[in-house]
């Protein structure tokens, strides 16, 4: 394995060991913790910080988690009937809620899910602004420390390499 490799692989193992209890620490800290518990559905994104790209692994789901979703998108239009019988998305909340400790056959969770589709339709998901944002908050509480991290990574590697090479040429010489 070349040295572009090895750092590579302790750049990623870096990565998943910090970056991602970093940014699950902020989930749960935002009051997400339920996202964080999902954390293990992965995909890729990625950040720039301290002018650097990096490439994490994070939810599938992240950028609706950092963003949420307006309004607009939200599938429900309180008042009006579409005929169709069951909403998917009222639906969707019920069981949502039943993760909560709401009984799904009580049917005053209905009528929550409809209440949190209603107010869902007028100010977007989540209601609470303030739970948006996690990976924009984790980078500027944690950036200067992951680049110091990512330095002392990249630094060791190259004095092991300077080191072998030194030495080799020593060798030589004798």
């Amino acid at each position: 394995m070349g040295m572009q490799e090895e750092i590579s692989q302790k750049i990623l193992q870096w990565a998943e060991d910090v970056v991602m209890t970093d940014l699950g620490k902020e989930l749960v800290l935002k009051g997400r913790t339920s996202d964080y518990k999902k954390s293990k559905l992965i995909a890729g994104a990625e950040i720039t910080f301290d002018g650097q790209v990096v490439n994490i692994w994070m939810p599938n789901y992240w950028q609706y988690v950092e963003h949420g979703v307006p309004a607009s998108r939200i599938p429900y239009t309180p008042g009006k009937r579409t005929g169709a019988g069951t909403s998917l998305y009222i639906s969707a909340l019920v069981k949502w809620l039943s993760t909560k400790g709401k009984s799904s056959t009580d049917p005053r969770t209905k009528n929550i899910a409809f209440a949190i589709a209603t107010k869902q339709s007028r100010v977007g998901n989540p209601i609470n602004k303030g739970k948006l944002n996690f990976i924009s908050a984790t980078i500027q509480k944690n950036g200067s420390k992951w680049t110091t991290a990512l330095e002392k990574i990249i630094g060791k590697k190259l004095e092991e390499v300077i080191y072998a090479q030194l030495s080799s040429a020593e060798r030589q010489i004798k």
